[in-house]
């Protein structure tokens, strides 16, 4: 459930994207999109634990946590260096790029289509960061939109969610 939350978000995002003309108001919609990411989420995966009957922060939990946190606070930090120079291009394809190393490494604890999912994301990433900056909003609207909500399904269908 919260990889398909995660992608309707996030197609929604690229989508208020395009829709901005300011760059601070990219910007801002970068940001308010990942808070709001953790918020759909953290109870999801927190509903997850509890339905097979474990903690979230211990055993696999932790080290999916430990795993995917890395490239997800790297990509953070160099979309806040990025705002403040007031930079867009190359965002599209960072976010995309850490984000999927994030669901490989962290995918390497879960079922075996996760990564698989992640190399997608990679794949569009490497992509975005090679053509015309126009296509990032569409390569992220792709990837944050439909390979996390296409593979959200077939993972919820398969192996429950």
């Amino acid at each position: 459930m919260g990889r398909r939350c995660d992608g309707h978000h996030g197609a929604g995002r690229s989508v208020f994207r395009v829709a901005a003309d300011d760059r601070s108001q990219m910007a801002a919609g970068m940001v308010a999109g990942s808070r709001n990411c953790v918020a759909i989420a953290a109870p999801a995966a927190a509903t997850k634990a509890h339905r097979a009957n474990s903690q979230l922060f211990s055993g696999p939990g932790r080290k999916f946590l430990l795993s995917f946190a890395p490239a997800i606070v790297a990509g953070g930090l160099l979309t806040l260096c990025a705002g403040s120079r007031r930079i867009v291009r190359g965002v599209a394809g960072t976010w995309l790029l850490l984000y999927g190393t994030a669901i490989v490494t962290g995918g390497a604890f879960s079922v075996r289509v996760v990564p698989v999912m992640g190399l997608c994301l990679m794949i569009l990433g490497a992509v975005a960061l090679f053509v015309p900056a126009q296509w990032g909003d569409a390569l992220m609207a792709a990837g944050f939109g439909g390979v996390q909500i296409g593979f959200g399904v077939w993972i919820a269908r398969r192996f429950g969610g």
